[in-house]
């Protein structure tokens, strides 16, 4: 595609934009933070698109400055992390489905619906692309007072400092989060500020969050002032002004129910204190919260990949022809052309493979006219080779087997086009669900617990107002468990896998529900009561024995009437039809049922028939 010039200046205008708001986003204190952080960054400017300044770093520092400024701007045609990152995605393709051991059909149904109008699931697919990328995610819940509605919202890693507690060591109990904050908001609340986000009117601010304490709070701070550890530089606090007073202790609204035990000793008792965000990893750390420089030679290997890439580009461009050349001479009858922007002219010859090319010999020179080519400057085939096979070598890197991977082009460079076989997906979903299921049961959790705060809060504000009490939420605070659904087989696969099971099973290497399970995807718990329901309704129903019923008393066998006779009878019957104009069919099926008796004597029969007190 061919851009016009203020177009490509609009391009580059916004990347440059975007490298600039990224660069000029605060840092936290602490050489440790600091570092993982950048390293954050990064990764998440390469999976947004505003990576041109790293791609440019890069080339300098492998081509040296003079080499990298003969080139055009990096391209960012081919970034193989992000497509690592997003091919892996695949276990929110389609929601998952909410199970709980005692809660009510009503119940799962109305939580399932809340979370699905949330949007939640949709945004899941791009935490997971995320997660995996920058190796951590966090999901931060609330709800709309307005109409009680969840809003979710992705928060990254960068963005947040947190600390953890040293018996869960990969879970944070202090959060903090840097947002940028509306001037004007602020200054509604009566705070005097001044914006200093890059390119917006807004004001950096701290979230902060802690329950690891004996009294949890949550405050919100200007950014600003001294260091203050190794978070975030925490200002002003501005807490009260937002909220209309502190948010600790007793006040501090983000909690769980309180169980029967703790109401029973203290009725006034509070739940547990929960934080309002759920974190994500791309794999279980267990000592650590985060895990930033995983994948570092994925990433790494994709700047050293868009290097070569601009290169190729650059060779295609500028060293992919033979250069002719003339020794001695020039062609005659060249045109001038209209002095450019920058006032230089230059002359050019029209030519044609069926023109002749017109030499003239340059004045001065007293040696013979020669002409030449040189070869192309740069072998596209052999780079393009290497090229490909890195980006294949990145694949393997991330976990991605060869056989699993079907590619959409056979051009090498085809790596920001890689797709997955089913089966391959199918086996990501399997490995991810494990990760992930953990986090979602607790940000299902989370729901539930605001949900069922916000339905204590309209109950009270009923009561206080003396209104009728609305449907009150009182969904179960944990015990859930999600099923993902799986990637649907072809009917080729479904008839292969079915064979493999049923001979494991007549083998005996797979009980009735570990096979259920196979067969259907489904947890061992659940294949387990299903294959009891099965058989419960297989075994046999014990019937009451019944009492034999007495036999009726026989009655007197009647005489049969004689075959004469009743041949008799039915000449007469075709007798009477014939008087009555009945149809020559009718009369024709009644002949036809005489004919059938061979042993009587149809004349003696007739004879002895009269047709109105005639002779037939």
């Amino acid at each position: 595609m061919i851009f016009a010039r203020s177009a490509l200046d609009a391009i580059t205008t916004a990347a440059a934009n975007a490298n600039a708001a990224q660069r000029s986003i605060p840092l936290p204190s602490g050489a440790g933070e600091i570092n993982r952080v950048r390293s954050t960054r990064s990764r998440r400017a390469m999976l947004e698109g505003t990576w041109s300044s790293l791609l440019a770093e890069r080339t300098t520092q492998v081509l040296g400055a003079t080499r990298a400024a003969m080139q055009a701007d990096p391209s960012l045609s081919l970034n193989p992390f992000k497509s690592v990152c997003r091919a892996l995605s695949v276990l929110y393709d389609a929601a998952p489905t909410i199970q709980h051991p005692t809660a009510t059909a009503d119940d799962l149904r109305n939580l399932t619906g809340k979370i699905a109008a949330s949007g939640l699931w949709p945004m899941m697919q791009r935490v997971q692309q995320y997660t995996l990328g920058l190796r951590e995610m966090m999901v931060h819940a609330a709800l709309d007072p307005s109409n009680g509605a969840l809003r979710f919202r992705a928060v990254y890693p960068d963005m947040v400092y947190a600390r953890a507690t040293e018996d869960r060591p990969d879970e944070p109990a202090r959060i903090e989060e840097l947002r940028a904050r509306s001037a004007g908001y602020l200054r509604s609340r009566g705070i005097a500020v001044t914006p200093n986000v890059v390119n917006t009117d807004e004001v950096w601010t701290v979230d902060v969050y802690d329950i690891s304490g004996p009294v949890p709070f949550h405050a919100v701070h200007l950014l600003g002032g001294g260091a203050t550890g190794a978070g975030w530089q925490l200002g002003l606090d501005i807490t009260a002004q937002i909220y209309g007073g502190a948010l600790a202790g007793e006040a501090y609204p983000w909690r769980a129910t309180p169980t029967r035990a703790a109401l029973a000793d203290n009725p006034d008792a509070q739940g547990a204190p929960v934080l309002p965000y759920v974190l994500y990893h791309a794999a279980p750390n267990g000592d650590r919260l985060w895990d930033p420089y995983e994948w570092i030679e994925i990433v790494d290997g994709t700047l050293t990949a868009g290097v070569l890439n601009s290169f190729l580009l650059h060779t295609f461009a500028d060293a992919s022809w033979p250069q002719k050349y003339l020794i001695g001479g020039a062609p005659a009858g060249a045109a001038v052309t209209m002095a450019d922007a920058e006032g230089e002219r230059r002359a050019y010859v029209p030519a044609d493979p069926t023109s002749i090319l017109v030499v003239e010999k340059l004045p001065g020179f007293d040696g013979q006219v020669t002409a030449g080519q040189f070869q192309p400057g740069g072998d596209i085939a052999t780079q393009e080779s290497v090229l490909g096979n890195m980006i294949s070598a990145l694949m393997e890197s991330a976990g991605i087997s060869p056989s699993d991977v079907q590619r959409l082009s056979g051009n090498a460079r085809s790596g920001a086009a890689i797709a997955l076989t089913n089966e391959g997906k199918r086996e990501l979903q399997r490995r991810y669900q494990a990760i992930f299921e953990a986090s979602d049961q607790r940000l299902v959790r989370l729901c539930a617990i605001l949900l069922n705060r916000y339905s204590d809060g309209l109950e009270l504000a009923a009561e206080a107002a003396g209104q009728p009490i609305p449907t009150r939420y009182r969904f179960p605070e944990g015990g859930y468990s999600l099923t993902y659904p799986r990637i649907p087989r072809s009917p080729e696969e479904l008839k292969a896998h079915r064979e493999h099971i049923f001979a494991l099973l007549d083998r005996g290497m797979l009980t009735a529900a570990e096979a259920f399970a196979a067969l259907h995807d489904v947890p061992l718990d659940v294949a387990e009561r299903r294959v009891r329901e099965i058989t419960q309704e297989r075994e046999p129903v014990e019937v009451a024995p019944v009492e034999p019923a007495q036999p009726m008393p026989s009655q007197p066998a009647q005489p049969e009437k004689p075959k004469r006779d009743m041949m008799r009878e039915a000449i007469q019957d075709v007798i009477d039809a014939i008087q009555d104009g009945e149809s020559a069919a009718d009369i024709a099926v009644t002949l036809l049922a005489l004919l059938d008796d061979e042993n009587e004597d149809e004349e003696d029969i007739v004879d002895d028939v009269s047709v109105g007190g005639e002779d037939a």
